[in-house]
């Protein structure tokens, strides 16, 4: 699997599952955990996923957040 397929595949599995760790992708891709470490880098930089912690989530954007009226009053 070539890095662009590996990317790929990633934002893929990302639509389904939403928040994916580092472990679970490098088991599936048959990968070190430090080469999903540098793709999530690499993506997040790219603004195509959001990084967090042990892993990578679905890029929030703006039309997912409340207004500020309403987080305001949450």
């Amino acid at each position: 699997m070539t890095v662009e397929e590996r990317r790929k595949t990633i934002c893929e599995l990302l639509k389904t599952h939403k928040v994916l760790s580092v472990e679970y992708l490098s088991a599936l891709l048959g990968t070190s955990p430090m080469t999903i470490r540098r793709d999530l880098n690499f993506l997040g930089n790219h603004e195509l996923l959001q990084r967090v912690h042990g892993g990578a989530g679905v890029k929030r954007s703006e039309a997912d957040e409340p207004p500020y009226t309403i987080r305001e009053r949450e």
